[in-house]
């Protein structure tokens, strides 16, 4: 699991707020009695909320990325792929070749990418962003064109779409 803002500030606010009762602890020591129990009294009940609130933003943080995992295509470390990670077009949801040619490389599983006329259009299409929709025949290469359109403009973008049909 990467690193997220809500896991950051889960536990920053968790340190903090054992920090400041350590420290309170440590000068409670020197005040007179009463100062003393009044500061840490107010200080630990503070330490308290913010240890809540930092602990209750870790458990949304891991809720998301179990539901997440659940419904969106994610990487083998359970994340959200960047676009520069994704090196196999099928497993994004092109289809795979009937056959490809014996002079692509072994295990291809797609040939090589043709540009398509509509290429330069669709890339300006992506680099402009948006909604962009595509529509062509069955099997005519628009999940394909889609595919390197996104990985030729937008490589570090994270790259999302749903796990299944459903």
């Amino acid at each position: 699991m990467g690193w997220s803002w809500r896991r950051v500030w889960g536990w920053l606010v968790v340190v903090v707020a054992a920090a400041a009762v350590a420290v309170v602890s440590a000068v409670a020591r020197v005040l007179p009695g009463i100062a003393a129990g009044a500061v840490a009294a107010a200080v630990g009940a503070v330490g308290g909320v913010w240890s809540a609130r930092g602990s209750k933003a870790l458990a949304d943080d891991w809720d998301h990325v179990h539901h997440v995992r659940g419904e969106l295509f994610v990487n083998s470390r359970g994340r959200v792929p960047r676009v520069h990670e994704l090196a196999d077009p099928v497993l994004v949801g092109v289809h795979p070749a009937l056959a490809v040619a014996a002079v692509d490389p072994p295990g291809a599983r797609v040939p090589p990418f043709v540009r398509r006329d509509c290429s330069p259009e669709l890339e300006n299409a992506v680099r402009r962003g948006g909604f962009v929709l595509l529509v062509g025949d069955s099997a005519a290469g628009k999940s394909r064109a889609a595919f390197e359109a996104i990985r030729a403009c937008l490589p570090g973008h994270a790259f999302i779409r749903p796990a299944g049909r459903a």
